[in-house]
């Protein structure tokens, strides 16, 4: 028995010389090789032993082994050990690529290297999961964006989807492959499915399988260990997808499981420590830490993990498609639809219709003529798109002349301005409410502000001439402004001073003249004639000695009476005349000796040889001139002459006429001065007795 433990020591010492691991040779005499050490009865190799490592007793715990006298992890195949386990490099997050390099949260180790664990379809761009073949900032590859207004179609930039995908609100969609269009536009998958042919099937991270209708990890789901439906028996735990007694490092049991529980998001840290739920989210555990994952079209744009994933990116238009990525379109309210931007509506007055994202509402349907109000609405010629509406600026008295520019209540617009054809016109548009004032008409297609006046004698009466008789005589029978084409003075004066309108040259239609006597617009008396002819005064004007203006009285007012008793324009006179002369030694426009007795607008009151006719615009023995050697194409015969008043009421009794004229509201009468011929300087001018008097014309 020695000889043969001698024999045995003798093969175990050759054996140790090649790693003898555990003693099974025993000395009966106590004594043991070179290189081996008695334990309990056993010659033990302490560099290799698994039951004596380092020391006798020291047994290395099931799933290692012992090297240079050290218990070290007994790894497989394709595994390294780290520390005092056996890990993956190509796998294990905690040990990526080397040992302690660890993946930062919300990435996995894959061949090695730290990535974005991203669903079955989606590729990892910039740190986001995202479907190449459809996302238009990352079309076909990351980073490769498509210019403005085209979609991504199979991962190509294109102007239309290409056969095979579908338009889902500007995304070029698979609808048998793309999440969030699965079968049709607009239907997500939920968290945890994929979309496959088109209908929205389980899908799980990687690492899991389906089982069922649920993901399990096959390597330590005891009910599916190895693969779908293998129970392990009581008693064993499910480790590396054999069911086992004991866990493999790293896995640990948990409620009779073996997990790992840098990874394991129901036991992640340890046993029982469940990763929180996270809003639209997957809890996941990496590296013994609680993370999450966002579902399909959800994002964590405020980096609070206890909002979790709080953005639906496929209807946040402040975060269409991507964190920050809003929908703004020009002139518009934004929408997002399945990730994509679009247009909610339009801003009030602006139409899409080029049906363009990417330019917004771009049409002013408030003012664009080809769509004014609608697309397509093209305004016809002549007329102009205002506030949506086609009108005529020349007629529309909401817009007249301009988009905008609104006559006052009763004014009608004329040729694109504010104003009637004449006072009549604008008392009528106003239903009789016109008061009198300064009116704005349209003569000849121009503009011209006249007094109306709204009430004498039924209204609707147009200023077209005042003189005032005390001023120095502006307007005589030789002033160019009764025949020329000129205006003197200004509506807002036109009952204070002489005042020549427009009207006078170019308002033609009426039927009616109106003849006023006024003190600075107070009326003292009026007369109304029926008009023979509907030209312009102007060119009444135009005519030869004593043309006829009218051809009866229509009607007067009663205070006609209180007037002077000498008084012929208004309170005496049944006929006007233009040129109005009274020839009383020759022919009116000849420059003899007393002759003509003259008035631009004459009553017919009186016969020719008494001079007791009243007028406007006067020159009495034009032959005879003051300080002038011609007028009205007459030459001056000397340097007197009798009289000139813009209202010659008549001859004094004086000289042989018996008619004690006045002029107009003034108690003061020609002198005897004016009887014949006389200097200058004594001829008699309407010298005033402090009140003013004027004449007024209106027509209509």
């Amino acid at each position: 028995m020695r000889n043969l433990s001698l024999a045995s020591l003798a093969l175990c010492a050759v054996l140790a010389g090649g790693g003898c691991s555990s003693s099974a040779v025993t000395s009966d005499a106590g004594t043991c090789a070179a290189g081996t050490t008695s334990c309990t009865g056993t010659c033990a190799n302490l560099m290799t032993s698994h039951d004596n490592c380092g020391k006798c007793g020291n047994a290395c715990p099931v799933g290692q082994a012992c090297a240079a006298g050290a218990c070290v992890p007994d790894c497989a195949m394709g595994t390294k050990a780290c520390g005092t386990e056996c890990v993956n490099l190509q796998t294990d997050n905690a040990n990526c690529g080397a040992c302690g390099t660890a993946c930062p949260m919300g990435q996995l180790c894959s061949g090695g290297m730290c990535a974005v664990n991203c669903q079955t379809g989606l590729v990892v761009c910039n740190g986001t999961c995202t479907n190449t073949k459809s996302d238009p900032t990352n079309c076909g590859a990351c980073g490769s964006a498509c210019p403005m207004g085209q979609l991504c179609s199979n991962g190509a930039c294109a102007v239309t989807c290409a056969t095979g995908t579908t338009n889902c609100s500007g995304v070029c969609a698979n609808l048998s492959s793309d999440n969030m269009n699965c079968g049709m536009c607009a239907v997500i998958c939920p968290a945890g499915q994929a979309c496959t042919s088109g209908s929205c099937a389980l899908t799980c991270q990687t690492g899991q399988s389906i089982c069922g209708n649920a993901c399990t990890n096959l390597n330590t789901d005891n009910a599916n260990c190895g693969k779908c439906d293998t129970v392990c028996p009581a008693g064993a735990v499910c480790s590396s997808g054999t069911c086992a007694t004991n866990c493999g490092k790293p896995l640990i049991a948990c409620s009779g499981a073996c997990v790992d529980v840098r990874f394991d998001p129901a036991n992640c840290g340890g046993c029982g420590s469940a990763c929180p739920m996270r809003a639209n989210a997957t809890s996941t555990c990496l590296s013994a830490s609680c993370s999450f994952q966002c579902s399909n079209g959800f994002f964590d744009c405020d980096s609070n993990a206890s909002t979790g994933c709080e953005v639906n990116g496929a209807t946040d238009p402040l975060n269409c498609g991507a964190c920050g990525r809003a929908c703004a379109p020009a002139n518009a309210t934004g929408a997002c639809t399945s990730g994509a931007c679009g247009i909610s509506a339009c801003s009030t007055g602006f139409l899409d219709c080029d049906k363009s994202v990417t330019n917004g509402c771009e049409v002013n349907g408030k003012t664009d003529s080809n769509n004014c109000g609608a697309c397509g609405k093209v305004c016809a010629t002549g007329s102009t798109c205002c506030g949506g509406a086609c009108v005529d600026l020349t007629k529309d008295t909401s817009n007249c002349g301009k988009c905008g520019n609104a006559c006052a209540t009763g004014i009608n617009c004329q040729s694109s301005v504010c104003g009637g054809k004449s006072c009549a016109d604008i008392l009528a548009s106003s239903g009789g409410t016109a008061t009198s004032g300064i009116y704005t008409i349209v003569i000849g297609g121009n503009a011209v502000q006249v007094y109306c006046d709204m009430t004498t004698d039924g209204g609707g009466w147009t200023q077209i001439l005042n003189l005032n008789t005390s001023d120095g005589h502006i307007m005589w029978w030789g002033n160019a402004l009764w025949t020329d084409s000129n205006t003197f003075g200004t509506a807002s004066a036109s009952l204070t001073a002489d005042y020549k309108s427009a009207a006078w040259n170019s308002l033609t239609g009426g039927t009616k003249l109106l003849l006023v006597v006024h003190t600075n617009g107070t009326y003292k008396g009026w007369k109304s004639f029926k008009k023979l002819t509907p030209t312009t005064l102007n060119g009444d004007m135009q005519g030869g000695d004593n043309t006829i203006l009218t051809n009866g009285i229509i009607n007067s007012s009663s205070t006609n009476s209180s007037l002077q008793g000498g008084e012929r324009m208004v309170a005496k006179s049944t006929q006007l005349y233009a040129n109005h002369c009274v020839a009383t030694g020759g022919a009116c426009t000849n420059n003899t000796t007393g002759s003509p007795d003259g008035d631009r607008i004459g009553s017919n009151e009186g016969t020719p040889g008494d001079n007791n006719g009243g007028g406007l615009g006067n020159w009495h023995d034009m032959g005879l001139c003051c300080g002038m050697s011609s007028i009205a194409g007459i030459t001056c015969r000397g340097g007197s002459f009798r009289t000139t008043s813009e209202a010659q009421a008549g001859w004094t009794s004086g000289c042989g006429y018996g008619q004690p004229g006045y002029f107009g509201t003034d108690a003061y009468g020609p002198g005897s001065s004016t009887c014949s011929d006389n200097s200058c300087t004594n001829s008699n001018w309407a010298q005033p007795n402090g009140i003013n008097y004027h004449y007024a014309l209106f027509i209509q």
